[in-house]
């Protein structure tokens, strides 16, 4: 049975569920945006060939344009304010 048909499950699963993943994707995402940042700084795309952190982001993590431009914005303001704090934001980016 294919992951993605949830007709099967009881209300109370799917709503658990739904929180669980909301979770994780958060903890994902804070990830990546370290990552992101990390590797910017580092200017780790210049050894593959790219100009700027958003072409590696376009071409090589296949990222659409605007999720490319955002992500690298917030993960350069985060970088920028956890010098003082340390630590990466909880929660999410919206």
């Amino acid at each position: 049975m294919s992951n993605y048909l949830l007709s099967h499950l009881s209300d109370h699963t799917l709503i658990r569920d739904l929180s669980m993943l909301v979770a994780r994707e958060r903890t994902v995402t804070a990830q990546l945006l370290a990552h992101i940042a990390e590797a910017d700084a580092r200017r780790l795309y210049l050894p593959g060939g790219f100009p700027s952190m958003y072409a590696y982001c376009v071409e090589e993590l296949r990222l659409c344009e605007q999720a490319a431009y955002k992500r690298i914005l917030v993960a350069r303001t985060a970088r920028k304010s956890r010098r003082s704090s340390r630590r990466w934001p909880r929660g999410g980016f919206t």
